[in-house]
């Protein structure tokens, strides 16, 4: 594709999105376009975001969403660089929902011990 057809088709995106004013309309937007493997890896990426967020490690998270370190890495990579994902991130990770969620799962986790392989914490004071 030749670069300035590129530039338009992304504008063109782009603009799309921020004409959406109501959650039904950005949801029916959503399942529209994506085919549903894009939609779990989406939901995947920003689940992940979260999680790293609020302080779980590689194989936490490698459990609850079946995804693999390099995965995890690429969605730690992006939260580190400061980008418009990362502010996202940080945003959504204080809602109750995934506090809870992760309270849960510890508890879950702490019923089954098991052979942890240590990685440093993300470094957001959550």
């Amino acid at each position: 594709m030749k670069p300035w057809i590129e530039k338009q088709i992304y504008e063109l995106f782009w603009e799309s999105l921020t004409g959406l004013k109501k959650p039904k309309e950005v949801e029916e937007f959503y399942l529209d376009l994506l085919t549903y493997t894009e939609k779990i890896v989406l939901a995947k990426r920003l689940a992940i975001a979260m999680l790293l967020v609020r302080g779980l490690g590689y194989d936490e998270i490698k459990e609850i969403l079946k995804v693999s370190d390099p995965t995890i890495t690429r969605v730690r990579n992006q939260l580190r660089s400061g980008s418009g994902f990362s502010h996202l991130a940080q945003r959504l990770a204080n809602r109750d929902f995934w506090r809870e969620f992760v309270e849960d799962f510890e508890k879950l986790t702490a019923m089954y011990p098991r052979r942890k392989k240590r990685y440093p914490k993300f470094p957001f004071n959550v």
